[in-house]
């Protein structure tokens, strides 16, 4: 259940470590033992699935079976004035937004990147309640690269969340998702959309 408007912030330069040499992408998948994710899931099959605005199209590949979409936008801290453009993509709208019962994943994106990225508090005010709290660790995945929180004991369901906040390697798009699992399979979706998430700018 995420409380928090997906927003992005900016403040202080954030500098990330640089990558060591053969380390593997991070995966979120392999973080569900440590949230107390036991069970596999369904296998899910995956399809692309678009939206458009005028700061252009995002593309991601979601699960079928999160059939529940609808489109998500960033809020200006300042102004309230929505901008960028993504997916919520779940099995259940009214039960993602108000208990942990069931999975799904808000991604949205923008061109607009601030001068001063930061990461660390984008995690903040798009935390979970209703949890506890992990510690922020760097998310990359090969693609984009930033930082992630994982969330624990989530609910009556004792389920988990994660919340990314991250820059494309050009540093030209910055992404926050945020999802909430109950499965490996649920954490390896959010993986999965990561990875193909893209978006391109609106032409002149």
């Amino acid at each position: 259940m995420l409380v928090a408007a997906v927003a992005a912030f900016a403040s202080a330069d954030v500098v990330f470590p640089s990558p060591v040499a053969g380390q593997a992408p991070t995966a979120l998948a392999s973080r569900a033992r440590s949230l107390g994710i036991t069970k596999l899931g369904r296998h899910y099959r995956y399809e692309l699935v678009e939206r458009t605005d005028d700061e252009g199209r995002l593309t991601v590949e979601v699960p079928v079976e999160w059939s529940a979409r609808a489109p998500s936008r960033f809020l200006r801290p300042n102004t309230g004035e929505p901008y960028g453009v993504g997916l919520r993509a779940t099995t259940n709208a009214d039960k993602f937004h108000n208990t942990f019962a069931v999975p799904g994943v808000r991604v949205t994106a923008t061109t607009d990147v601030p001068a001063q990225f930061d990461a660390a508090r984008s995690l903040a005010d798009n935390a979970f309640k209703g949890c506890r709290k992990g510690r922020a660790r760097e998310f990359n995945n090969g693609r984009y690269r930033g930082l992630y929180e994982t969330f624990d004991r989530c609910g009556r369901q004792n389920a988990a969340a994660v919340v990314v906040s991250a820059l494309s390697g050009r540093g030209d798009v910055m992404i926050v998702a945020a999802g909430q699992v109950l499965t490996k399979n649920d954490l390896a979706a959010i993986d999965h959309g990561l990875k193909t998430l893209n978006l391109e700018k609106a032409s002149i």
